[in-house]
């Protein structure tokens, strides 16, 4: 059931909710909407519905419009996104101080907010949530990768985390983890039409949210590898279910380095086909 309910006194019959369902499944009856019971299986959730009603007539899943947040203010001034776009910076010093797990939460709420192919909204977060547990991930997964460089089983391709691993037990110099108190990777089913590509879209929305609370964050493959291509044992000590995809992962935390100015980009490149 996906329990689609109309308040029939706050609906203005303006099929607004007809016209934007992807599924087309709403049909109007004595000028209420509703969706054939039949059709609900073909329902993707995508909620659309609750949000196109002018009037907040609409709940389905159990959702109630009244807890939604009203748009009509407007989304923020396009120069300050473009600010926040082009002055983030990946951060690669990080404070050891654990960030309030209240904004976290905020994080990874609006994380889950990001588009997935087919409307799956499959994606899975692991989240290391305090400095300390953090240092002792790092000691397992620096141990395991010890283990594969003396080894001599570094898949080809990988040979540069010999120097990594070199780096850290020479001089402590943290290439991978970079010291940072917090880390969170997104994954997906196997099954999930677009596992990586909805997890980098939904870290992305992660990362631009915490660098407008001012915190920093980094995309970090090498983290990516070490757990699915070096030392995929510890997905086990993640806890990250075994039929799942890891499709990126970012450390973040408060940054221990201010950045004063954006950086610079060539002039881009666009291609604009010649068709007829």
């Amino acid at each position: 059931m996906i329990n689609f309910i109309v308040n029939s006194e706050k609906c203005s019959k303006c099929r607004q909710c007809v016209k934007e369902c992807p599924s087309e499944i709403i049909q109007m009856e004595k000028d209420i909407p509703f969706i054939p019971q039949d059709k609900e299986k073909e329902c993707i959730k995508c909620q659309h519905c609750l949000a196109v009603c002018p009037g907040g007539a609409i709940s389905i899943l159990g959702f109630d419009p009244e807890n939604s947040i009203e748009i009509n203010a407007g989304f923020p001034d396009p120069g300050e996104m473009e600010f926040l776009i082009k002055g983030r910076r990946s951060t690669r010093r990080f404070k050891k101080e654990n960030i309030d797990a209240k904004e976290v939460s905020k994080l990874i709420n609006a994380a889950s907010y990001a588009p997935t192919g087919c409307n799956a909204m499959s994606i899975h977060f692991t989240l290391i949530d305090e400095y300390k547990k953090m240092a002792r991930f790092r000691e397992l997964a620096l141990d395991q990768l010890r283990i594969v460089v003396s080894e001599k089983k570094l898949p080809r391709g990988f040979e540069f985390f010999e120097g990594i691993m070199k780096k850290w037990d020479d001089d402590k110099i943290d290439v991978i983890f970079r010291d940072a108190p917090h880390l969170i990777i997104a994954s997906c089913p196997k099954d999930c039409v677009t596992p990586v590509e909805d997890s980098i879209i939904a870290l992305t929305n992660f990362e631009l949210l915490a660098n407008s609370m001012g915190l920093g964050t980094l995309w970090v493959g090498l983290v990516k590898w070490l757990i699915t291509e070096l030392a995929p044992d510890l997905k086990k000590v993640l806890n990250i279910p075994e039929n799942h995809i890891v499709g990126y992962v970012m450390l973040f935390g408060k940054p221990a380095v201010k950045f004063y100015r954006t950086i610079q980009r060539k002039p881009e490149t666009i291609n604009i086909p010649n068709i007829n």
